[in-house]
This record gives structure tokens, C-alpha cells and sequence, in this order.
């Protein structure tokens, strides 16, 4: 598979929710290229992102998956939305944790791109959640 256009730094602005780091409540997700069609990168579960004692929000982990797939479109450099994404949750993910977030495309169809992706312990191999997400290209240079 080819890229689509030159890569960019994989991070929308310094405000994202996501991966801004001027946000102070952001997740701080910070994500490099891993290959021409995937992204990597990691984020500590702060005790403020938490819904269970201990455990972070499942919203959290979707979030990241969210964000982690929307920047590898963008470091390829298409201006892309969610259109769809669905999560399956596997285990909880421990609050203070270290969480690796990875994203790869799977497909491209017209303007829909087809991404999947995990999170994962940092410091163990099985995914705490896995997730799979459609978006559109809507052209343009969007963040």
C-alpha cells in the first residue's frame, strides 16, 4: 500500500483533547509513525481518567483508539472524520498505568479508510481493548 500524500507530524494541535500539549486535562497521547500505515505511541492513565475505583473509563481507552487511528490518516496526510468505530474491551486497564496505543490502516475504499487498532500495558502483550474504525475523507487541510 502507498502513502498518500508526504507525512506530517502525527499530532492534530497543541489544544487536542487527544494529543494537544497544551491541553492540561488532555490525554497527552503522544504517537510516531510505525511504518508507512501505522502509528505507535503511549500515554500515562492519570487517576482523574478514571470510572470504577482504580480503572480507567472505558470512554478514555476509546478515545485513544480514536485518536491514534484519526492521526495515522492524518500523518499520511488526509483530512479525514470518524464515520463509525466500535470497541471491544478484553481486560480493565489499571489506573497510573503506562498504555501503548497502535493503529494501522487495513483498507481504503473511495473516500472511506478502514483502520484497526489496540491498547495494551506498556509492559504487557495482551490488548486491554481493540477497536475498529471507518472514516471519510472530506478533503481539504483540516487539522
Amino acid at each position: 500500500m502507498t502513502s498518500l500524500c508526504a507525512p506530517r507530524k502525527p499530532m492534530h494541535h497543541e489544544h487536542c483533547f487527544g494529543c494537544g500539549t497544551k491541553n492540561p486535562s488532555g490525554l497527552h497521547l503522544k504517537l510516531a509513525q510505525d511504518g508507512p500505515d501505522a502509528v505507535a505511541g503511549t500515554f500515562v492513565l492519570r487517576s482523574d481518567l478514571q470510572g470504577p475505583p482504580e480503572i480507567g473509563h472505558g470512554g478514555v481507552l476509546a478515545l485513544a483508539l480514536d485518536e491514534a487511528m484519526s492521526l495515522l490518516i492524518h500523518v499520511r496526510g488526509t483530512t479525514a472524520r470518524t464515520a463509525a468505530l466500535a470497541i471491544e474491551y478484553h481486560a480493565p486497564a489499571p489506573v497510573g498505568a503506562r498504555l501503548e496505543v497502535r493503529a494501522s490502516l487495513v483498507s481504503m475504499a473511495g473516500s472511506r479508510l478502514y483502520i484497526q487498532g489496540s491498547v495494551f500495558r506498556a509492559d504487557r502483550p495482551r490488548p486491554l481493548a481493540t477497536g475498529t474504525a471507518t472514516f471519510v475523507a472530506i478533503g481539504g487541510d483540516a487539522p
